[in-house]
């Protein structure tokens, strides 16, 4: 069978060949062209004669011959048909000039040539893209990329920022520095019903020694005077330091005693080794308000201290106080330097000393 890559230009050329082929095998048998002498003397007895008239013709010699010839045709019918049935459109290829050879020749290479058109007519619609290609389209990002993409700071880094030291309770407040935490400058007691309160916001134990001190001025006095020194005391990390006066009675008690009384507007100053660590001032009126000058020495605008006001009537003697937020067991690790945003109202007071539990 010819390969499926024959040009259509030399389809002719083959079919001519083939029909050559087949031709010269049976035209042999076929009668008046054989070649033989035998055969032509057969060939001038079989044609009629003048005198003949309506007798048949006398075909004793090439009998044989015919009969092949005929059951030939008959078997090369039969093939036709079958062919036909086929492929109805294949003669339709057939040339024009092999019109006057016999139907076999034609039907068979109008058969052939079906068989060649076939292949080729395979050939040109085999699919470009063949099925070996479709894993190439597999999308680029596959599943197992997916890892990849996993959050790089993962919950498992979270509890590196928790402190090193920090305490079974939770302590966690790291201003670096001691505090002045809770004022009240009166109580239910009256005027000496007072205290105050430092909280340490460090992580480490701080001794108060004698550099350190509390040294207060009131908006009618012209210079700061102590009110406590430190004998040696230890605050514990986190922990607190209460400093009450003379009819202070409540729990906790206190750990230090006031030398002095405060008022009810004044400046307070935490000093340890002549440096001010922290300060607080605090007003109940327009008036002591304004005396806070540059003269004083306050943390941004001062806070008020109502009820107290320097009166036994009223609700002056009440136990209320100032406390720096958040306050209570919340701790009071909140300091933006300025006071009236630092500090809160609290009543009733909430004094904490060493042997209080440490807060945050």
């Amino acid at each position: 069978m010819p390969t499926t890559d024959e040009s259509p230009r030399a389809r002719p050329l083959r079919r001519a060949m083939t029909l050559a082929a087949l031709a010269l095998p049976l035209l042999s048998l076929w009668p008046g062209c054989a070649t033989s002498g035998d055969d032509s003397e057969d060939a001038d007895a079989a044609a009629p004669s003048d005198d003949a008239g309506d007798a048949a013709p006398d075909v004793t010699s090439t009998d044989a011959r015919f009969d092949v010839a005929f059951d030939t045709s008959i078997s090369v019918d039969a093939a036709r048909d079958a062919s036909i049935d086929a492929a109805p459109d294949a003669s339709a290829d057939a040339p024009d000039d092999t019109t006057e050879a016999p139907d076999v020749v034609e039907d068979a290479a109008a058969d052939a040539d079906a068989q060649v058109d076939a292949g080729v007519d395979a050939a040109d619609d085999a699919p470009e893209d063949a099925p070996a290609d479709v894993e190439l389209d597999a999308p680029i990002d596959a599943p197992v990329d997916a890892p990849i993409d996993a959050p790089v700071d993962a919950p498992v880094d979270a509890p590196a920022d928790a402190p090193a030291d920090a305490p079974p309770d939770g302590g966690m407040c790291a201003l670096g520095h001691v505090v002045i935490s809770e004022v009240r400058s009166r109580g239910a007691g009256g005027a000496s019903d007072e205290f105050i309160e430092l909280f340490n916001a460090t992580d480490v134990a701080v001794t108060l020694d004698s550099t350190w001190s509390i040294k207060g001025r009131s908006t009618t006095s012209s210079s700061y005077t102590s009110r406590w020194t430190g004998t040696g005391l230890v605050v514990p990390a986190w922990g607190h330091f209460l400093i009450a006066g003379t009819a202070y009675t409540e729990s906790p008690a206190a750990d230090a005693a006031l030398s002095t009384g405060i008022t009810d507007a004044s400046s307070l100053e935490l000093v340890q080794a002549g440096t001010t660590v922290d300060a607080v001032c605090y007003y109940f009126d327009s008036t002591t308000l304004a005396a806070f000058d540059a003269t004083y020495t306050c943390e941004g605008t001062p806070v008020s201290n109502l009820p107290h006001d320097n009166t036994t009537g009223g609700t002056s003697n009440s136990d209320a106080s100032i406390e720096r937020a958040p306050g209570g067991a919340g701790g009071n690790c909140t300091d933006t330097n300025d006071n009236a945003a630092d500090f809160i109202h609290q009543a009733p007071a909430t004094p904490q000393s060493t042997a209080s539990a440490p807060t945050p």
